[in-house]
């Protein structure tokens, strides 16, 4: 929290990160130098590494252990591990939708505190709320983990103290989990790849978790699609004829057709072009000659 480096702590199923966004090879570093300064880039890139990194270690390892300590009972002796990881699991899905469905109060709230300039309340708010985030996650991850301990292929230590099914189980849980990230263009979310600043989102967006998977690839695709529009469009509008063009293609007589095709194409090969109402290069020229048709009458 001091680093102002806490939202960083935050983990799937809180945090999803998409393969098809455009920032995909952008890496933001904790104080934000350019790569133009090198030496200095650098140093940023480590200390992020070696301070913040080291910290969101400490705080997922502090949690996970106090949650071994916490969610075992000796005096049950029916009590087992898988017992305490499905509880956890639990424990992390109910916390999970409550920070969801907090999202909306809590950017009310950290709106008001920016409006009023109380920004050491508003980080330390905001910070709150990931706090509950991250027990989520952390939660999450480790009920799966020791589900998947008990049931992915469990093996038994022989003689020489070797599991024998850690390695099937190891393999089957990396080949899975990777490829069905890579299937679901989720693979990003597996990385840890830039560092947010606490108190740095406007409007009460620190309190909005990342996590809208399907509509973020609906924004995504939705964006691409306008994006392919008006690349579509700029490019019609810089292919149309001009007045010039135009007048000539009318005045073109017998020779109108070939004439038509090469004014609309600049002389160029023969393409089709879509112009800004949709229409193909066949239905433009048609329209042509029927205007000039007209002006011959």
């Amino acid at each position: 929290m001091a680093l102002r480096c806490f939202r960083n702590s935050l983990s799937p199923p809180v945090v999803a990160a998409a393969d098809l966004s455009d920032e995909f090879f952008t890496i933001k570093t904790r104080f934000r130098v350019p790569r133009s300064k090198r030496v200095l880039f650098f140093l940023d890139a480590l200390f992020g590494v070696l301070v913040p990194g080291s910290m969101i270690v400490f705080v997922v390892r502090g949690f996970w252990y106090m949650l071994n300590y916490l969610l075992q009972f000796p005096r049950f002796a029916w009590w087992l591990p898988v017992h305490s990881a499905f509880t956890s699991y639990g424990l992390g899905i109910v916390l999970v939708f409550a920070s969801l469905l907090l999202q909306r109060p809590a950017a009310w709230v950290s709106r008001r505190l920016e409006v009023r300039n109380h920004w050491i309340l508003k980080i330390v708010f905001e910070d709150l709320f990931m706090l509950l985030a991250t027990v989520a996650g952390i939660n999450i991850w480790r009920g799966a983990w020791g589900v998947y301990d008990e049931y992915v292929f469990k093996g038994h230590n022989d003689s020489q103290g070797i599991d024998d099914g850690g390695f099937l189980s190891a393999w089957t849980c990396h080949i899975l989990g990777m490829g069905g990230l890579m299937l679901m263009f989720h693979a990003s979310s597996a990385l840890v790849k830039s560092f947010e600043i606490d108190g740095e989102y406007p409007n009460g967006e620190g309190c909005f978790l990342p996590a809208s998977s399907l509509t973020m690839f609906k924004h995504h695709m939705g964006q691409t699609h306008r994006q392919q529009i008006i690349v579509g469009k700029e490019t019609a509008r810089r292919l149309a004829p001009t007045a010039e063009q135009e007048d000539l293609i009318i005045h073109a007589g017998d020779a109108g057709p070939i004439q038509l095709e090469h004014v609309y194409n600049g002389g160029s090969s023969r393409k089709n072009y879509d112009d800004e109402d949709g229409r193909d290069l066949n239905e433009w020229k048609a329209k042509v000659e029927h205007e000039r048709r007209k002006s011959s009458v």
